[in-house]
């Protein structure tokens, strides 16, 4: 079996350039799962805008014939607040 490659996708030409007949469905199935995520994360972004931040449209795909995905999460830390008295 060859060496899984991961590639940072940012175009459909991109995109094109690595799938192929035999990492369709897989492919597909990743990226249904990351469009999925983001749309939730915008959802989650709207309700809270100070909280999450994305950083970057870019479809980090390993092409290993698994469909998984690890998830980072980024939350803004509050800065500190100094009472005027």
């Amino acid at each position: 079996m060859k060496e899984a490659k991961t590639y940072e996708l940012k175009t459909l030409e991109e995109v094109i350039a690595v799938v192929n007949e035999d990492n369709f469905n897989v492919f597909m199935k990743d990226f249904r799962a990351w469009v999925a995520l983001h749309m939730s994360i915008k959802k989650v972004q709207e309700m809270f805008p100070s909280v999450i931040r994305t950083e970057g449209n870019v479809f980090k795909w390993t092409d290993d014939g698994k469909t998984e995905m690890n998830i980072n999460l980024k939350f803004r830390q509050p800065e500190d607040r100094v009472r005027e008295e």
